[in-house]
């Protein structure tokens, strides 16, 4: 099973395609694209394997409600005293009698769940990525290879993206990401330029929020019910 799997759509619950790496759903999603209109960004998470695991209480208040039903009141105290070290000891050996089973009828699932999910331009890098490459080692800053008065003047570094003070996710709690523009109005079959969608979501959680107007989406999303009180 491949680590990550790709959609067009944030929360599906089939995703599109796996592949190794996030370089690769990037590459399998232009691919997939040619031909037709492009997306801005697609939601890249890691595959999680499910594991099948039997609930041994479940199990046995089963087995008590079926002596009930047989015998009646005779069966009441029956199985009423098990201890926690018993159940955890019951639960090991049937996980293991069900694991073995599924090995045997070579039925093990081979589904998964998608876990981490967060979005990716496909026109420049990342909008942002939950384990960023490290940094590269500092260097010189690149000059012009021409320049007034015949000399050589270092290029000014790349602007940074704007701090929006972003307040957490009011759901989970965890980090708010600005994913920038996610896509544009169409006008007559074409991309209206001017008029922007912008996303902020959580990096946790699949809460996010998208208006046309970005200090508005900002303010929205700080807004907590408690304002004002």
């Amino acid at each position: 099973m491949d680590k990550y799997s790709w959609s067009f759509q944030r929360g599906e619950d089939i995703y599109r395609d796996s592949a190794a790496s996030i370089e690769d759903c990037i590459k399998d999603a232009v691919d997939a694209l040619k031909g037709m209109p492009m997306e801005k960004v697609i939601y890249i998470g890691e595959n999680m394997p499910h594991v099948p695991v039997i609930d041994v209480d479940l199990l046995i208040d089963g087995v008590i409600e079926n002596a009930y039903d047989d015998c009646g009141v005779v069966s009441e105290d029956w199985l009423s005293h098990i201890t926690a070290e018993q159940r955890e000891s019951l639960q090991a050996k049937v996980q293991d009698v069900f694991d073995k089973w599924l090995i045997e009828i070579n039925e093990p699932p081979t589904f998964y769940s998608v876990i981490d999910v967060l979005p990716f331009n496909l026109h420049t890098k990342p909008a942002y990525c939950r384990r960023p490459p490290a940094a590269p080692p500092a260097s010189a800053p690149p000059v012009t290879p021409l320049a007034a008065g015949g000399k050589q003047v270092p290029e000014p570094p790349p602007a940074e993206e704007p701090d929006y003070n972003l307040l957490p996710c009011p759901y989970c709690g965890g980090k708010a990401m600005y994913a920038g523009i996610i896509a544009y109005a169409m006008f007559q079959g074409k991309e209206d330029k001017s008029r922007p969608t912008y996303e902020i979501c959580c990096s946790m959680c699949p809460a996010m929020m998208r208006y046309t107007d970005k200090q508005e989406l900002v303010a929205a999303w700080n807004r907590r019910y408690t304002d004002g009180r």
